[in-house]
């Protein structure tokens, strides 16, 4: 048996990964539902596994500068 087992579980709304080390087992969940992108997880983040994708990806609705761009672009 080799270690550490990861194991990595989607659903529609949550992602979960488990770590299993020799004495001591970690468990990460994302709920998309409630995620508002804020960052947080990636600034804890020991390892620096987490890491934040371009501004404003994870909005859940589309702001007026997503539906008109070129007014932003000046």
């Amino acid at each position: 048996m080799s270690f550490p087992k990861i194991s990595r579980e989607i659903s529609k709304e949550i992602e979960s990964i488990k770590v299993q080390f020799l004495i001591e087992n970690l468990e990460l969940i994302l709920n998309r539902d409630k995620c508002v992108g804020c960052g947080t997880c990636a600034r804890v983040c020991p390892k620096d596994a987490i890491s934040r994708g371009p501004v404003g990806a994870s909005r859940r609705f589309p702001t007026t500068e997503d539906i008109i761009p070129e007014l932003y672009d000046c």
